[in-house]
């Protein structure tokens, strides 16, 4: 009975250090398109295209 309660205090102390770890991580991709009739030539009066598209990931680790 002596040996079995510190093996459950061990084992209960190293299941807590691990089953606490969190990570949270963020990426943020702007891409900036200049779009000037690519593959086609752009008919007359009409203006290029520009624009920013934004990709954002957010990740959980546990």
């Amino acid at each position: 009975m002596k040996i079995k309660i510190p093996l459950i205090v061990l084992i209960f102390t190293i299941i807590q250090n691990y089953a606490q770890e969190l990570s949270i991580d963020a990426d943020i991709r702007p891409r900036l398109e200049y779009l000037n009739g690519f593959g086609s030539l752009l008919p007359d009066g009409v203006d290029a295209g520009l624009f920013v598209q934004q990709r954002s990931r957010l990740k959980f680790g546990y």
